[in-house]
């Protein structure tokens, strides 16, 4: 009974039991914003935008990741994603089995 909250009905004299919120309910969406990130960039975000690698929003005019000088590292991703799929062995069958 510790991890349920009792309380006492006003009318009925009844213990109602009510059980802890958990912490999942209050978790929220992180919020996209309504402006372009780069420096000096006024435009709207369109629904359609979506964040870039580094973890910023554009609009389409910044976009690439040239013009707004993105900090992400794409040959190292990139390196990381091809080492993975290289360290296991892709082998075929020889001989198909009837």
């Amino acid at each position: 009974m510790s991890s349920l909250s009792t309380l006492l009905h006003p009318v009925k004299n009844l213990r109602i039991e009510i059980p802890p919120l958990s912490e999942d309910i209050f978790e929220t969406k992180p919020v996209k914003p309504k402006r372009c990130c780069q420096e000096g960039c006024k435009k709207k975000l369109m629904l359609t935008d979506f964040a870039c690698k580094c973890g910023e929003y554009h609009c389409s005019a910044h976009r690439i990741p040239e013009a707004h000088n993105c900090h992400f590292d794409f040959k190292e991703d990139h390196k990381e994603v091809l080492l993975k799929t290289m360290s296991s062995a892709i082998t075929a069958k020889k001989i198909d089995s009837l």
